[in-house]
């Protein structure tokens, strides 16, 4: 992967990181643009994280067998819902006529029962055109992801340290008095 498909790394730039960690604890969605160059042609996609809700949405097709089928089948949804427009252009618009071909009964009762229905039915088809991709494609839109996920998790951790965590953490480690019998017992009645 060329330097021109990753995302701005937060360890080199500080700024950057302060940015993820505003974005984190403002509940944002962490996102960045990143070029793959398929066939001779830039391809400009914003990624941004799922958020929980769609992170329960991504869970409907994990495969809990074993560890290695939990992360691979989770692969695919995530990308599909992670990947908000290519070359600036919604993922909702490439299908579009999919959508507005659903009868509109069926549309509506869709709509009923899941006010986030059209972007589900958005993430599904991209989740169908990804997985006619090849392997190595996906692989590169995945270390993408994984980037923006890194960078997620040290915003988290260092949200986690600025909120005085580590500092509680390492009171109660380092504490050597013993309770009095009676004192804070979580066994014992109130």
């Amino acid at each position: 992967m060329s330097e021109d498909q990753m995302p701005v790394d937060p360890v080199q730039d500080p700024k950057s990181l302060l940015i993820d960690l505003a974005k984190e604890a403002d509940g944002k969605s962490l996102g960045d643009f990143c070029t793959l160059t398929k066939g001779g042609k830039d391809f400009k996609f914003e990624i941004r994280l799922p958020n929980e809700e769609e992170t329960n949405w991504c869970f409907r097709y994990m495969n809990p067998a074993n560890v290695v089928t939990v992360a691979t089948s989770l692969k695919l949804p995530k990308l599909a819902i992670s990947i908000r427009s290519i070359n600036t252009i919604s993922v909702d618009k490439f299908f579009m006529d999919e959508w507005e071909a659903l009868p509109e009964f069926d549309r509506l009762e869709y709509e009923a029962k899941n006010k986030f229905a059209q972007k589900y039915f958005t993430a599904e088809h991209m989740m169908q055109f990804l997985g006619q991709r090849f392997p190595d494609f996906i692989q590169e839109l995945w270390e993408l992801y994984e980037v923006l996920d890194k960078r997620r998790q040290e915003a988290q951790d260092e949200l986690g340290n600025s909120s005085g965590e580590d500092s509680e953490k390492e009171e109660s480690e380092n504490s050597t008095e013993p309770s009095q019998p009676g004192e804070n017992s979580a066994t014992e009645p109130k």
